[in-house]
Protein backbone atom coordinates (compact mmCIF):
# COMPACT_ATOMS: atom_id res chain seq x y z
CA UNK A 1 0.00 0.00 0.00
CA UNK A 2 2.77 2.40 0.64
CA UNK A 3 4.20 1.76 -2.72
CA UNK A 4 1.10 2.38 -4.25
CA UNK A 5 1.10 5.82 -2.14
CA UNK A 6 4.67 6.45 -2.88
CA UNK A 7 4.11 5.82 -6.68
CA UNK A 8 0.66 8.05 -6.51
CA UNK A 9 2.21 10.60 -5.39
CA UNK A 10 5.04 10.79 -7.58
CA UNK A 11 2.61 10.63 -10.30
CA UNK A 12 0.88 13.70 -9.08
CA UNK A 13 3.92 16.10 -8.84
CA UNK A 14 4.91 15.00 -12.21
CA UNK A 15 1.70 16.02 -13.33
CA UNK A 16 1.84 19.31 -11.36
CA UNK A 17 5.67 20.46 -13.08
CA UNK A 18 4.16 18.98 -16.75
CA UNK A 19 1.00 21.28 -16.07
CA UNK A 20 3.06 24.48 -16.31
CA UNK A 21 4.35 23.78 -20.07
CA UNK A 22 2.59 24.64 -23.19
CA UNK A 23 0.11 22.13 -24.74
CA UNK A 24 1.37 23.22 -28.27
CA UNK A 25 -1.98 23.36 -29.99
CA UNK A 26 -2.33 25.72 -32.51
CA UNK A 27 -6.17 26.11 -34.58
CA UNK A 28 -5.49 28.00 -37.10
CA UNK A 29 -7.93 29.01 -40.50
CA UNK A 30 -7.36 30.47 -43.85
CA UNK A 31 -9.48 33.47 -43.95
CA UNK A 32 -8.18 33.75 -47.76
CA UNK A 33 -10.62 30.52 -48.47
CA UNK A 34 -13.55 33.02 -48.27
CA UNK A 35 -13.42 33.38 -51.48
CA UNK A 36 -14.84 30.27 -52.01
CA UNK A 37 -17.95 30.98 -49.25
CA UNK A 38 -16.44 28.88 -46.47
CA UNK A 39 -13.19 29.62 -44.97
CA UNK A 40 -10.95 26.04 -43.98
CA UNK A 41 -10.10 25.21 -40.30
CA UNK A 42 -7.06 23.18 -39.00
CA UNK A 43 -5.49 21.73 -36.02
CA UNK A 44 -2.04 21.52 -35.12
CA UNK A 45 0.09 19.85 -32.47
CA UNK A 46 3.63 20.56 -31.87
CA UNK A 47 6.05 18.68 -30.37
CA UNK A 48 9.53 19.70 -29.08
CA UNK A 49 9.08 22.80 -31.06
CA UNK A 50 10.27 20.82 -33.89
CA UNK A 51 7.79 18.68 -35.21
CA UNK A 52 4.08 19.05 -35.69
CA UNK A 53 1.54 16.78 -36.52
CA UNK A 54 -1.71 19.12 -38.41
CA UNK A 55 -5.59 18.16 -39.35
CA UNK A 56 -7.08 20.27 -41.35
CA UNK A 57 -11.16 20.58 -42.96
CA UNK A 58 -11.82 22.41 -45.94
CA UNK A 59 -14.83 23.43 -48.02
CA UNK A 60 -16.73 25.78 -50.65
CA UNK A 61 -17.21 26.72 -53.55
CA UNK A 62 -16.09 28.38 -57.03
CA UNK A 63 -18.95 29.40 -58.92
CA UNK A 64 -17.28 31.27 -62.08
CA UNK A 65 -18.78 29.53 -65.04
CA UNK A 66 -20.07 26.78 -62.92
CA UNK A 67 -21.18 24.80 -60.28
CA UNK A 68 -18.20 23.88 -58.45
CA UNK A 69 -18.24 22.19 -55.08
CA UNK A 70 -15.50 20.69 -52.34
CA UNK A 71 -14.89 19.58 -49.42
CA UNK A 72 -11.99 17.32 -47.82
CA UNK A 73 -9.75 16.74 -44.89
CA UNK A 74 -5.82 16.67 -45.10
CA UNK A 75 -3.26 15.42 -42.71
CA UNK A 76 0.16 16.77 -42.67
CA UNK A 77 3.12 15.90 -41.16
CA UNK A 78 5.64 18.75 -40.71
CA UNK A 79 9.53 19.26 -39.78
CA UNK A 80 10.46 22.68 -38.62
CA UNK A 81 14.11 23.83 -39.73
CA UNK A 82 14.93 25.09 -35.91
CA UNK A 83 12.52 25.78 -33.06
CA UNK A 84 9.28 27.71 -32.99
CA UNK A 85 10.00 30.91 -31.40
CA UNK A 86 7.94 33.97 -31.14
CA UNK A 87 8.58 37.04 -33.48
CA UNK A 88 10.72 34.94 -35.80
CA UNK A 89 10.14 33.19 -39.37
CA UNK A 90 10.63 29.39 -38.85
CA UNK A 91 10.66 27.47 -41.93
CA UNK A 92 9.36 23.99 -42.41
CA UNK A 93 9.08 20.77 -44.81
CA UNK A 94 5.66 18.58 -44.49
CA UNK A 95 4.40 15.68 -46.34
CA UNK A 96 0.59 15.28 -46.65
CA UNK A 97 -2.27 13.21 -47.43
CA UNK A 98 -5.66 13.52 -47.39
CA UNK A 99 -9.20 13.06 -49.39
CA UNK A 100 -10.75 15.76 -51.80
CA UNK A 101 -14.27 15.43 -53.05
CA UNK A 102 -15.85 17.90 -55.47
CA UNK A 103 -19.59 18.35 -58.02
CA UNK A 104 -18.48 20.05 -61.24
CA UNK A 105 -21.74 21.03 -62.92
CA UNK A 106 -21.76 23.83 -66.25
CA UNK A 107 -24.28 24.13 -68.50
CA UNK A 108 -22.89 26.31 -70.62
CA UNK A 109 -23.00 24.70 -74.38
CA UNK A 110 -25.00 25.49 -77.35
CA UNK A 111 -26.40 22.98 -79.44
CA UNK A 112 -27.37 23.74 -82.96
CA UNK A 113 -30.47 22.34 -83.58
CA UNK A 114 -29.51 19.79 -86.19
CA UNK A 115 -27.28 18.08 -83.69
CA UNK A 116 -24.35 18.58 -85.87
CA UNK A 117 -22.47 21.74 -84.52
CA UNK A 118 -21.96 22.76 -80.85
CA UNK A 119 -20.29 24.96 -78.46
CA UNK A 120 -18.67 25.48 -74.73
CA UNK A 121 -19.46 22.14 -72.61
CA UNK A 122 -21.61 20.75 -70.51
CA UNK A 123 -20.28 18.87 -67.00
CA UNK A 124 -22.51 16.78 -64.59
CA UNK A 125 -18.81 15.54 -62.95
CA UNK A 126 -18.50 13.84 -59.03
CA UNK A 127 -15.29 12.63 -58.34
CA UNK A 128 -14.18 11.30 -54.54
CA UNK A 129 -10.00 11.66 -55.03
CA UNK A 130 -6.97 11.08 -52.59
CA UNK A 131 -4.32 13.28 -52.78
CA UNK A 132 -0.51 13.10 -51.07
CA UNK A 133 2.68 15.57 -51.57
CA UNK A 134 5.08 17.37 -50.17
CA UNK A 135 5.29 21.49 -49.15
CA UNK A 136 7.41 24.01 -47.97
CA UNK A 137 6.57 26.67 -46.10
CA UNK A 138 6.87 29.31 -43.46
CA UNK A 139 5.37 29.84 -39.90
CA UNK A 140 5.38 32.93 -38.03
CA UNK A 141 3.71 33.43 -34.98
CA UNK A 142 3.66 37.26 -33.84
CA UNK A 143 2.89 37.16 -30.04
CA UNK A 144 3.25 33.96 -27.45
CA UNK A 145 -0.47 33.28 -27.25
CA UNK A 146 -1.66 36.47 -28.95
CA UNK A 147 -1.14 38.39 -25.25
CA UNK A 148 -1.60 41.96 -25.44
CA UNK A 149 0.88 44.24 -24.29
CA UNK A 150 -1.46 46.40 -21.71
CA UNK A 151 0.05 49.58 -19.75
CA UNK A 152 -0.89 49.44 -16.36
CA UNK A 153 -3.74 51.81 -15.10
CA UNK A 154 -1.60 53.99 -12.49
CA UNK A 155 1.40 54.11 -14.54
CA UNK A 156 3.14 57.80 -15.84
CA UNK A 157 3.58 58.82 -19.05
Amino acid sequence: MKRILLLLIINLCSCAVKSQEKLGFEIKSNLLNLVAKKPSFSIEKTFKNRYGLELSYTMGELNLGRDYKYDGFLLRAKWYARKIDVDEITPFLGIYAGNLNKTIVSNNAYIHPTGFLSFGNNRNFKANSIRSGINLGLLYLPTERLKKKMIPLNSKM
